[in-house]
């Protein structure tokens, strides 16, 4: 592989930084994968020089099983040989496609559609699950390759690589979007080059380690927590999201240890840190070197990051570290940050005004019915943010809600193979400069103040009773605050499908512990009450259910529209 020598350079290309930083310091950690058994742990790290001698043999072996620019799909649970096969597909010049490996517990679906989807030469996978996939491309003739830890050699490669560069697609990041069509995201090592130097001069990487529990399949996983530390040779901590789930204090543990100075979590994870993390587990820590605190890739709520910094205060957190963002993958990832050491910014807003399209400022002795918090996503990050009226296609005026258009160097190309909704989405222009460059329609709604984006809602999941406009995070943080026996993170509100007028559905998990005391009438009782007094609704219907009975996609989002379809189908009775 010809690798450049005079990095590490500002935007340097992935396998060439893994190959610089191996050639510059073999022996410093890159990567450190957490396994659990209950309390014990175990930790196995790969040095720059052991990460870039495995990318090197996957490399060989794929150059003689597929040819450039073959796709080469990923089904491995979270592990170094992930990430080893991931960079072996870039150091190859194949198009690697990040997923999952077959689970018993869910279905696999979106895997047989994702594979009809992409098209693979190959797909690599692990031991165990190798008779699994095996099932799944029976008679497609795609090739399945099995990853070991065995020791990779040294010798004998090809006399050169011919790693992914510039415009060429070094992997396809499917969406959380349907299950049935979904679409692949053609990521070029440009706009991986671009989107990690944007986190490298965000964050504070040169300040110690990185910590993450994201899924790998996940563009925050992927590209925050491991392919932006390893691009700035810095050290990745790393556990499943299955050992974080059974007990987050498994994540706190291994911050304090590592002296981790950043993490990237979903707003969900900040609540369970407080609610399901004992005092006797927090004995110990240490999070004062914790510099860069993220939260993205769902609704964020002040309330649950107040309520960590409180918690965990003598614990040496400092507020201060709170870093909400916002990104997508149509954008590789990031697109804003807050500039983390500055404190939290947070709109208090008119509702009424808000459901109106305009965020204004609510008087300071409204009664907290009348006001919304909403949380500034910080500043766009070397790229352009536009606020768009999607009717008229017209740039907004500051503090006017309207759909979130983005412009850079991270924003990709499309969709692979699916030309109209890439000229849909990837394709927009502004009405008074329609000549221009094209822009990235989000579908997210929010609005500019004073340089900072804030967003209130999905344009798909608006809800309108009365000719007002209701925001589905808006009405879904009310409920969690109403009832404590509601999971995290685990409430829907939708509108009614119907020829009738429409009217508002709320969905919500219960917490295991409570079910067998909950009072359901009491809970439903409360819940509507709540939903009246702050968002002047009644609610047409409430629904409890078990935890874990709301679809979420494959990386936990709430899938709205398809707990739409499953309560209209009567599933939730």
């Amino acid at each position: 592989m010809s690798v450049q020598t005079d990095l590490p350079c500002r935007q340097a290309e992935l396998a060439d930084a893994v190959a610089h930083w191996a050639a510059e310091g073999g022996t410093r950690p890159a990567l450190t994968f957490l396994t659990y058994s209950g309390r014990q742990r175990t930790a196995q790290t790969l040095s720059y020089a052991d990460l870039d001698r495995s990318a090197r043999a996957w490399a060989a072996r794929l150059s003689t099983l597929t040819a450039p620019g073959d796709r080469v799909v990923l089904m491995l649970g979270q592990s170094l040989e992930y990430i080893e096969a991931f960079l072996g597909c870039l150091y190859a010049g194949r198009v690697a496609v990040p997923l999952y490996a077959p689970d018993a517990r869910r279905s696999d679906e979106r895997l047989v559609a994702v594979l009809a989807d992409a098209r693979p030469t190959a797909v690599i996978t692990s031991a165990d699950a190798a008779a699994d996939v095996d099932e799944l491309v029976a008679g497609t003739g795609i090739r399945v390759l099995l990853a070991n830890r065995a020791e990779p050699p040294v010798s004998g490669f090809p006399a050169a690589f011919s790693p992914v560069r510039g415009d060429g697609t070094a992997y396809l990041q499917y969406t959380s979007g349907s299950t049935r069509t979904p679409a692949g995201v053609q990521v070029t090592a440009r706009n991986l080059a671009v989107a990690m130097t944007q986190l490298r001069e965000s964050l504070p990487m040169a300040e110690g380690p990185m910590v993450s529990w994201l899924p790998y399949f996940h563009d925050m996983g992927l590209v925050y927590g491991i392919c932006a530390v390893l691009q700035g040779g810095g050290h990745c901590w790393s556990m499943s999201p299955m050992s974080f789930v059974q007990r987050p204090s498994r994540f706190l543990q291994a911050l304090s240890d590592s002296g981790a100075a950043l993490t990237i979590v979903p707003n969900f994870a900040v609540d369970l840190c407080v609610r399901r993390v004992p005092e006797s587990e927090r004995q110990g820590l240490d999070l004062s070197r914790l510099r860069a605190f993220g939260n993205g890739s769902e609704p964020i709520r002040a309330s649950s990051m107040m309520e960590f910094s409180e918690a965990y205060a003598s614990y040496g957190f400092d507020p201060l570290a709170h870093q909400p963002g916002y990104g997508l993958a149509e954008a590789t990832l990031m697109v804003t940050a807050h500039r983390y050491g500055r404190p939290l910014s947070v709109a208090r807003l008119s509702r009424g005004a808000l459901a109106a399209g305009v965020a204004v400022a609510a008087d300071p002795d409204a009664p907290a019915e009348q006001v919304s918090e909403v949380v500034s996503c910080g500043v766009p990050v070397d790229q352009s943010v536009r606020i768009v009226d999607p009717a008229s296609l017209a740039t907004v005026s500051d503090r006017s809600v309207g759909e979130v258009w983005v412009q850079g160097g991270n924003v990709c190309s499309g969709y692979a193979g699916r030309d109209e909704l890439t000229a849909e989405i990837f394709g927009g222009r502004l009405r008074e400069s329609p000549d221009d460059s094209a822009w990235l329609r989000t579908g997210d709604l929010g609005f500019l103040a004073d340089g900072e984006l804030f967003l209130v809602g999905r344009l798909k999941d608006l809800i309108i009773i009365a000719g007002k406009n209701h925001y589905p995070a808006d009405v879904e943080a009310t409920v969690s605050d109403a009832v404590a026996e509601i999971r995290p993170g685990g409430v829907v509100a939708m509108p009614t499908r119907g020829d009738g007028p429409e009217g508002l559905v709320v969905v919500a998990e219960i917490e295991a512990r409570s079910l067998a005391t909950l009072d359901h009438a009491r809970t439903a009782l409360a819940v509507r009450a709540a939903v009246a007094a702050v968002h002047a609704i009644t609610p047409a219907d409430i629904v409890l259910v078990r935890s874990g009975t709301i679809p979420r996609t494959t990386s936990g989002k709430l899938q709205r529209r398809a707990c739409s379809a499953r309560y209209e189908a009567g599933e939730f009775r």
